[in-house]
Order: C-alpha cells, then sequence, then structure tokens
C-alpha cells in the first residue's frame, strides 16, 4: 500500500508502541533542523504546517477544522476534561484503560473531589446511566487491542445524558471515528498518525466547549496568537484552539507530511489493508477472526529469538502485542507466524 514511503529494514509490528515516519517526513524535519543550524528559521512556517494538519485531521474525524486543536500528549486532554467534572460529580472508567487516561481522573479523585466508578471494559457501556456525568474510555485497548462499540457507547451516553471523552489513539487511521458522536476526543500522533511525538490532537464539539475548561491557557491559545503573546485581557481563541497548547515546532514540521499522506490513502484503505493483515494472521494462527489491527496473544518469546528474525514487537501485560498498518505485508505475518511454528516445535 505505502511500503515505498518508508524506509523500515525489519518486519516492524509495533505501531502500537511507537509508528514509524514516512520519508517525507524524515526530510523535512532534516531540512528543517538545518534551517535552524544556520539561524534561517522561518518562525511563522510552523503555524503553517499545523494549520495543514489541523486540517488533515479534521477530515479523518469527519469535523469541521474550528473543532481541533493540537495538544502534545492525551494526558494533557484528560486533564483538562478531569479539571471540568462538577465537584462530587461521578466519572466513569474502564479497569483496563492506559493511565494516560485514567490517572488525570484517579488524581482528582484521591483529593476528594470527584467520584469513581471503575468497571471492566466489557461492562463498561452498561455501567452509563443517569448517576454518571462523564465517561471517559479509549476506543481501542492499547494492551489488547479489544475495540468498543463506538455507536453503542455513543448512544448510551445521549440516552442518559452523560457527557463522553474518547482517546482515539490506537484506533486513528483504521477505526471510522465520528467526532459528533462524543464531546471531547484525544489522540496521540505518534502511533498510527506515524507523526514525532510531542504532537496529537483534542477535538471539541461546540456544545463541549460550554463546560470543558481551558485550563492550560497559553499564548498559542489566543484567537491570535501572535498577538496573544504580552498583558491582558484574557484573549482565548473562540474555538477548540482554546484548548491546545504550545507546540513542538520542529514535530509538527514532521506531522504535516505524516498527515498529508494519510489524508491522500483515506481511513478505508487503511482499515481494509490493516485488517486484511490482522486476520490473516489471527485466522491462520488459530485464533480466528478480528475487528482489530492490534493483536495480543498469551506467548513468551525471547528478545533473541524476535532480533535474529528480524522482528519487532512488544509485550504488554505479560501478552506479545502485534500491531499491523500501512507500511505492512503479507511478508511481515509470515515472519511472525514462522518464528512462532518454529517456537512451538523446539518446546
Amino acid at each position: 500500500m505505502a511500503q515505498s514511503n518508508f524506509h523500515h529494514s525489519n518486519h516492524y509490528l509495533d505501531t502500537a508502541t511507537v509508528g514509524l515516519p514516512p520519508r517525507t517526513t524524515t526530510k523535512a524535519i532534516a531540512e528543517t533542523l538545518k534551517l535552524w543550524e544556520e539561524g534561517n528559521l522561518d518562525i511563522l512556517a510552523f503555524d503553517q504546517a499545523i494549520e495543514a494538519a489541523t486540517r488533515d485531521f479534521a477530515s479523518l474525524v469527519k469535523t469541521s477544522h474550528k473543532n481541533i486543536g493540537i495538544i502534545s500528549q492525551v494526558s494533557t486532554a484528560s486533564a483538562q476534561v478531569a479539571a471540568s467534572v462538577s465537584p462530587g460529580g461521578t466519572v466513569l472508567l474502564a479497569m483496563e484503560d492506559f493511565t494516560s487516561v485514567l490517572f488525570p481522573f484517579m488524581t482528582r479523585a484521591s483529593m476528594g473531589q470527584i467520584n469513581l466508578r471503575i468497571v471492566p471494559l466489557v461492562k463498561f457501556i452498561d455501567s452509563i446511566d443517569d448517576s454518571i456525568e462523564l465517561a471517559a474510555v479509549s476506543a481501542v485497548q492499547s494492551s489488547s487491542g479489544k475495540v468498543i462499540d463506538l455507536t453503542a457507547l455513543s448512544e448510551r451516553c445521549k440516552l442518559h445524558g452523560v457527557r463522553s471523552y474518547l482517546d482515539a489513539t490506537q484506533a486513528i487511521t483504521w477505526l471510522d471515528i465520528n467526532s459528533e458522536l462524543f464531546d471531547v476526543i484525544a489522540v496521540g500522533a505518534y502511533k498510527w498518525l506515524c507523526s514525532p511525538r510531542g504532537t496529537g490532537f483534542i477535538c471539541v464539539q461546540e456544545e463541549a466547549r460550554n463546560w470543558l475548561q481551558p485550563i492550560f491557557s497559553n499564548w498559542y491559545a489566543g484567537e491570535n496568537p501572535w498577538t496573544s503573546i504580552y498583558g491582558p485581557p484574557l484573549r482565548l481563541a473562540s474555538d477548540t484552539r482554546r484548548y491546545q497548547l504550545s507546540p513542538d515546532w520542529f514535530g509538527w514540521v514532521g506531522a504535516q507530511h505524516s498527515m498529508d499522506l494519510i489524508s491522500k490513502i483515506g481511513v478505508a484503505a487503511i482499515k481494509n489493508h490493516n485488517l486484511e493483515l490482522s486476520n490473516a494472521f489471527t485466522n491462520e494462527y488459530g485464533l480466528g477472526p478480528t475487528d482489530s489491527a492490534i493483536v495480543s496473544i498469551p506467548v513468551e518469546l525471547q528478545p533473541q529469538l524476535l532480533h535474529e528474525r528480524n522482528l519487532r514487537t512488544s509485550y504488554r501485560n505479560n501478552n506479545l502485542r502485534l500491531s499491523f498498518h500501512f507500511y505492512n505485508n503479507l511478508n511481515d505475518v509470515e515472519a511472525m507466524l514462522q518464528l512462532l511454528r518454529d517456537s512451538a516445535k523446539s518446546l
């Protein structure tokens, strides 16, 4: 699909940890670093890169670019949502979730400010009722690849008047994300969006901006950042940019090119490709069909074996975790399967 745009030399099955950059991304960063070294940076060009990346992301999640802001990590979005829960309000969390979602809410709860209800993922949607103020969960679980039913989640929240916060980091590009279904969505861009770490997006629907507090107000959250760098009065952006953070300039130079490539390929094509590969693996391995590009299996392999076969994977919760993206192909699937076959024979 997009293999010619990438330069990796191994069977890379670890996008769930960190995605690989396209050649255009690393080239753009290198060129910009050279300009910095020479003293010839065009500072305003960074704003243009951010604008381009933001518009591409908006198209991925089916919304206006006015509903998008930039962030550095998902935890910064989680913290803004957590700070906006009413004193004494109850937040529903999933037991297995990534701590960048959990910890900001748990911190407020530890100070006695809000209440938490933490349940297993399989019970999450059914646990949404009138007693819940906000439901916060990942679209796809980082450790296992389990996918939550986004339509059922949204409908249940709306039925009970519950606010919704979705971490779509492990789902973006290969799962359809309709941002209008959720109040707030956060995405770290350094995994499936193939962008540098320190880049990410927050999507806030217009109605949600009535209650979400911009606790990280800064110059880049201003209506016009370059006229927001000194003195009062407070002049935050009227749209979702009021929640964004000051950018990692060089990271966004790269993100612009990664987002451009992903936008041109499109979610439908990436989804079909990624799930074709993950299903090729799970069906051959005897697990049956899967709806996720992340596969987790209870097998232990020595790091040396993976290294010898030129395979890059990860372990989470003592399970081997494989993630299939658009720069992978069936050769990567077969390489992993062959190692597992050989390992089983040696037992």
